[in-house]
């Protein structure tokens, strides 16, 4: 079995945390391909992206959950998922979000 060699155990403090936390959320696109800018014109391929959506713990900056989705999906449908999974590991007092 193949280990990557990650130490988790900053992580510990997150689930002995105390009371509830408050969560940033936001987002970034990454470059999963791109079609270069002949295949562009001659066939209309639109260049596409990988959105990585984060909520993270605003006092420690922990990274609290993580959602992977295509770049047609609205930052706003993607929040709902990652609030939901945060809810049922810790106590949310609070979400700070950009406005998209």
């Amino acid at each position: 079995m193949m280990r990557l060699g990650i130490d988790l155990s900053p992580l510990k403090a997150l689930r002995d945390s105390r009371g509830p936390i408050a969560i940033v959320l936001d987002s970034t696109g990454v470059r999963a391909c791109r079609a270069g800018s002949w295949l562009e014109r001659k066939y209309g391929e639109r260049r596409r992206y990988v959105k990585i959506h984060v909520a993270v713990n605003a006092k420690t900056g922990e990274m609290v959950d993580l959602e992977l989705s295509r770049d047609g999906v609205r930052d706003s449908e993607a929040a709902e998922g990652v609030v939901d999974r945060v809810v049922k590991a810790v106590e949310i007092s609070r979400v700070i979000a950009d406005g998209a």
